[in-house]
């Protein structure tokens, strides 16, 4: 499939405009670098409008809060990064969202592969948080190598925590949290933990929330443990020990970090322990028999460089 990412098209929660039409004759704010966007909304509209352009998004936010524009052009995974920024929480509930531009974006240069399977390897696991199609490019939240010790038959895991300050090549060097690397691209995101770590990475596997449900659905659930008693509000209660989880109590499982004094680092292990639920549910009997058809049925629910085989 294409990849593709998303721009918003967003007002303040008062305003009047209901749809995009409705905004044709505002002013638009937009950071710089999104002649993409901007191209996309005049085709939208049927005219140009009028713009002002600002350094960052939360230039942007302020601009439009301050009523110097009336509507601002936002990427819809910076827009989540907004609301988690001090002082900024208020755009998670005080604007509202006209409508959403889909723009296609260049196809990545692929990895290279090795040609055989070598004994031990590094495998990127990249957790986008969004639901939907796989192909829509958004933050890497969840970032974890994989070292993989075929003859051991073993695994060892290392998470980065994804407001990591990291340097990758997509932006000439510039610093950027890591979870913003996903937006450009899961090679963007290998660039940088490759830099980060001075190693090689030879595979990767990216997943969304969608995929990441499915998968454990198919699967028919998996057994993680949980070395704390919490709740995570409207799933369930998960209890010290072992829980069978379905793939959206595994999902709010991997995501919850308010409920912790070490917020996301154990986040990372909680993550790191669905992980080692699937590989074990994935090896039982039961499944290695029908592995194929498992794989087949997941088609879709996530991106990989791994050969098939």
């Amino acid at each position: 499939r294409e990849p593709k990412r998303e721009v918003g098209v967003y007002v303040l929660q008062e305003d009047p405009a209901q749809e995009l039409a409705d905004a044709a004759d505002y002013v638009f704010g937009r950071v710089q670098e999104e002649e993409a966007a901007q191209t996309a909304l005049e085709t939208a509209l049927g005219k140009a409008p009028a713009y002002a352009e600002y350094a960052t998004v939360f230039a942007l936010v302020d601009a439009l809060r301050e009523g110097a524009c009336g509507a601002v052009l936002l990427e819809e995974a910076y827009q989540m990064s907004v609301g988690d920024a001090r002082g900024y929480e208020w755009t998670q509930t005080d604007m509202r969202k006209l409508g959403v531009l889909e723009l296609s974006v260049e196809e990545e240069e692929p990895m290279e592969v090795p040609a055989d399977t070598p004994d031990r390897f590094l495998l990127y696991l990249s957790g986008s948080d969004t639901f939907g199609d796989i192909s829509t490019r958004s933050r890497s939240d969840v970032n974890i190598l994989a070292a993989v010790d075929v003859p051991a038959r073993e695994v060892l895991l290392v998470a980065t925590p994804r407001d990591y300050y990291v340097s990758f090549s997509r932006t000439d060097g510039a610093k950027d949290k890591l979870a913003h690397t996903g937006i450009y691209g899961v090679a963007a995101s290998v660039d940088a933990l490759e830099t980060l770590y001075q190693v090689d990475i030879d595979y990767y596997l990216r997943v969304n929330f969608t995929g990441f449900v499915e998968i454990i659905d198919a699967l028919g659930g998996v057994n993680v443990y949980s070395d704390r008693k919490f709740t995570v509000e409207n799933i369930r209660t998960y209890e010290e020990g072992y829980n069978q989880l379905t793939g959206i109590e595994a999902l709010a499982f991997a995501r919850e970090r308010m409920s912790f004094p070490e917020g996301d680092f154990q986040r990372a292990k909680n993550q790191m322990e669905v992980i080692r639920a699937v590989v074990e549910k994935a090896a039982s009997p039961a499944l290695v028999w029908n592995f194929s058809q498992v794989l087949e049925a997941l088609e879709g629910t996530f991106e990989t460089n791994l050969p098939e085989e």
